[in-house]
């Protein structure tokens, strides 16, 4: 019979691969970031260095929850990055308030803005081009029930340096695939949406000020990002990178070919994208 010292030896080395193979793929990462502090990732975050480029990175999430612990996993995975930004931007509608911890407000590593008009959920997107004048300024649209791999910026920000005239983004869907058979496609070369709650990146250089002339648009297409952002792409010409991304542990690999966006359809609900 085996000694109650080699019993105990094998059962450490179990539960150690079993920690190996959780961490692997992420999820020791993620029960962390439910759990962490939100000042213990922002002290980390501070420590890490800039992205490799000259230009200002903004990322930019919307919530209706007036409680940050609400969003902590998301923030926290916006700050467990091997870069970071210049700012993070919460949005949040006019009738809300989110209190920041002493730390991260102290030192400036979360902004609030509060905004009187509903964009909804694309009030990630009008946010930061309300605000941001720099228009090679590298925006980062994230969701606030995202949980984002370490790398995420890093990756986002690299792509763009070899595309500097295209949105980046991780993934997306066929409307027309999606309005029949009700299920999510990802092939590069049929996607005609654009997946923002995956991540995107946008410079305000691609925006004219008709992305704000909306009165005639019906608030449920406002309130859907998705498919504002690439209409009004698809409007305006803009060309987009699409990456491979794992979210958990893996970098992408390599980038897709470009593809065309064919959503007429899906562009002309907006009147004023002329």
């Amino acid at each position: 019979m085996p000694s109650k010292f080699v019993k105990l030896n094998i059962l450490i080395l179990v539960l150690s691969l079993l920690w190996i193979v959780l961490a692997y793929f992420g999820y020791v990462r993620y029960v962390k970031l439910r759990t962490g502090s939100l000042d213990h990732y922002a002290q980390e975050y501070l420590k890490t260095p800039r992205a490799n480029t000259k230009n200002k990175i903004i990322v930019s999430m919307t919530t209706t929850t007036g409680n940050l612990e609400n969003i902590k996993a998301s923030v926290n995975s916006i700050l467990d990055q091997t870069v970071h930004s210049d700012q993070i931007i919460i949005s949040i509608p006019e009738d809300k308030d989110i209190v920041l911890p002493d730390y991260i407000k102290n030192n400036h590593i979360v902004l609030v803005h509060k905004l009187s008009k509903d964009y909804g959920k694309s009030a990630s997107i009008f946010s930061p081009l309300l605000r941001e004048k720099d228009g090679e300024a590298l925006i980062i649209l994230v969701d606030d029930a995202g949980i984002y791999g370490s790398d995420f910026i890093e990756t986002l920000v690299d792509t763009s340096n070899q595309n500097p005239n295209s949105v980046i983004f991780v993934s997306g869907y066929n409307g027309k695939e999606l309005a029949v058979n009700k299920t999510k496609v990802n092939n590069p070369e049929s996607n005609d949406i654009i997946s923002v709650p995956d991540g995107v990146l946008i410079k305000p250089k691609f925006f004219n000020d008709d992305i704000f002339n909306l009165e005639d648009s019906p608030q449920d297409i406002i309130n859907t990002p998705d498919v504002l952002l690439s209409s009004y792409l698809k409007k305006h010409n803009i060309n987009s990178v699409q990456i491979r991304y794992d979210e958990n542990f893996r970098k992408f690999k390599y980038v897709l070919p470009n593809s065309e966006r064919n959503i007429s359809y899906f562009a002309s609900l907006f009147p004023s994208f002329k």
